[in-house]
C-alpha cells in the first residue's frame, strides 16, 4: 500500500522561495516568524508560505522553533551547498525519492500522478504552484540544471486596469477591499475570495492545527473554483 503524507509540499512562488532561502541563509535565527519576512517585503500570504516551507523542509520544527544545525548549512557555498540541500529534500519529500527514481526527472504527466498519490490533499491548482518550488529545490541541490524554472516577469498594470479591478460588484454587493480587521485571500483573481479574521490568519503561521484547517478550507474553496469557475492560471512560476 502507497504511504501517503499528510505534511502539504510548498508552493510559495519560485521568486519568494529565493529571497526565503536567502534571508535564512544570513545568519542562525533564534527566533523565526511572519515578521521577519514582512520586514524584507514579503506580503502577509507570502510570509506564511515562507515559513510553511522552512516546516516542511525541516529548517523549523512544528512549533516554529528554528534547526540551527539545517539553518547553518545554508550559508555552506559550493558543492557542500548542494549536498546539504539534497540531503534536506530528500528528507522532505521523502515519499517521492524513497519510492521513485530521480522524480525530479520524469515528465510532467508522471510527476503530477506521483504528487496527487503521495499528498491526496493536493488540489490540481495547487499543484501548479508545487512544481516548480520542488524543482528550485532540486538546481540548489544540483540535482536539475539551473533555468528548468523561470520567474515571470509581471508588468504593472494600468491604472485604468487596476481601477477596474477594484471596482465595487453591485450586483454581488462586494466591497473593494475586505472590512478593516479581516484578510482576504484570492481563489480566482476577481471572481472568488475567502475573508478571514486577521488574527487568526496570522495564527496560521504560528499553530500547526489551525494552519492544516485553513489549508482544508482553501483546498476545498480551490476544488469548488476549479469545478464551477473558469481556470484562470495566475501561477507566476513555470517549468521550461
Amino acid at each position: 500500500m502507497l504511504e501517503t503524507s499528510k505534511r502539504t509540499p510548498p508552493y510559495i512562488g519560485v521568486k519568494k522561495l529565493n529571497e526565503t532561502i536567502d534571508i535564512m541563509s544570513r545568519k542562525n535565527y533564534s527566533e523565526v516568524s511572519p515578521i521577519l519576512f514582512m520586514s524584507n517585503g514579503f506580503s502577509k500570504i507570502d510570509a506564511l508560505l515562507a515559513i510553511s516551507l522552512l516546516k516542511f523542509l525541516g529548517i523549523l520544527d512544528e512549533q516554529g522553533n528554528p534547526n540551527n544545525e539545517l539553518m547553518s548549512k545554508l550559508r555552506l557555498a559550493g558543492d557542500a551547498r548542494k549536498k546539504a540541500f539534497d540531503e534536506i529534500i530528500r528528507a522532505s519529500y521523502s515519499g517521492l525519492f524513497e519510492t521513485i527514481d530521480e522524480p525530479q526527472n520524469l515528465s510532467s504527466e508522471a510527476l503530477d500522478n506521483a504528487f496527487l498519490a503521495h499528498y491526496p490533499d493536493l488540489s490540481r491548482r495547487v499543484l501548479k504552484g508545487v512544481k516548480p518550488v520542488f524543482f528550485r529545490l532540486c538546481e540548489l541541490a544540483g540535482l536539475k540544471e539551473k533555468g528548468s524554472v523561470r520567474t515571470r516577469n509581471v508588468k504593472p498594470r494600468s491604472e485604468s486596469k487596476i481601477k477596474e479591478v477594484l471596482k465595487p460588484n453591485k450586483t454581488l454587493g462586494l466591497k473593494k477591499d475586505a472590512p478593516r480587521g479581516f484578510h482576504e485571500h484570492s481563489i480566482v483573481r476577481g471572481k472568488m475570495f475567502v475573508i478571514i479574521p486577521e488574527d487568526i490568519f496570522m495564527r496560521t503561521g504560528r499553530e500547526e492545527e489551525l494552519n492544516k484547517d485553513w489549508f482544508t478550507v482553501l483546498k476545498s474553496a480551490h476544488d469548488f473554483a476549479d469545478k464551477y469557475l473558469k481556470s484562470e492560471d495566475t501561477n507566476e512560476d513555470e517549468q521550461t
